[in-house]
């Protein structure tokens, strides 16, 4: 009996996240950094996935690691939000995954954190990088895109307009298509089975092989027919399940 086709594969998992912060202060309280004082576009990038990294860390996550494609995608869409003043998402009529791709980037999963900051009173480098954390981490959807233990890699970029003065900050972090996840289910039983993986309905019948791909860990509930109950797991990457009958007659999963 030939297998079914694999699963669908997800084309993506994107999540989105963006913030805005206005401080004016008083031109006489404040005085503006001089010019060998003003934020390092460059350096602040770097404190931001330096501070983010720390954040990680403390919450018992791996460390990102810098990918080139994923920094010029963020620089590019930086840039561009700050010289046009537009801000979004979507502000130049691309997607996150549009612009990742468009970088070289094959991702499995990305998520991006939008912000700019402007603070008539100027910023250091390092205080830029840390207006920027500070403010992603007490928002929940920017502090869960920063935490997501599915994603590995990131990229930064920091841009001023130079008309507004704000500071335009992107993040984006990716897992590369090459990590994708895979596990296969063989219904090797007499009854066709019914199980979902995450919030998906599958029915095998019997004697198919199905192969589901995902980005991160995905839990797979089988339910048994005939009040037998079911099952519940998260298969491993690269596990081959097998649903056969035991010597009592009664369904089981095998190869977790």
């Amino acid at each position: 009996m030939w297998p079914l086709p694999p699963a669908p594969r997800p084309r993506w998992l994107v999540l989105l996240a963006s913030a805005a912060v206005l401080t004016a202060l008083p031109a006489m309280a404040h005085a503006a950094p001089s010019l060998d004082q003003a934020p390092d576009p460059t350096q602040a990038a770097a404190g931001i996935v330096e501070a983010t990294n720390a954040f990680r860390q403390q919450q018992d996550r791996e460390p990102l690691q810098v990918d080139p494609r994923l920094a010029k995608a963020a620089a590019d869409f930086a840039r561009f939000m700050a010289r046009t003043g537009r801000f979004g998402h979507r502000a130049g009529g691309s997607t996150p995954a549009e612009r990742v791709r468009a970088a070289g980037y094959d991702f499995c999963a990305i998520a991006e954190n939008i912000a700019f900051q402007f603070s008539s009173a100027g910023f250091t480098t390092e205080g830029l990088s840390e207006a920027f954390t500070q403010g992603w981490k007490t928002s929940a959807e920017h502090r869960r895109n920063m935490l997501l233990a599915s994603l590995t890699e990131t990229g930064v970029g920091v841009a001023q307009g130079t008309d507004s003065g704000r500071w335009y900050a992107v993040q984006i972090f990716g897992r590369p298509e090459s990590l994708r996840r895979s596990f296969s289910i063989r219904n090797a039983a007499d009854v066709p089975i019914t199980y979902r993986v995450g919030e998906d309905r599958y029915r095998l019948p019997p004697r198919y092989t199905r192969t589901h791909y995902t980005c991160e860990p995905a839990e797979l509930r089988v339910q048994w027919p005939h009040e037998q109950g079911g099952e519940r797991l998260t298969p491993d990457d690269g596990a081959a399940l097998r649903i056969e009958r035991g010597g009592g007659g009664e369904l089981r999963l095998r190869g977790r």
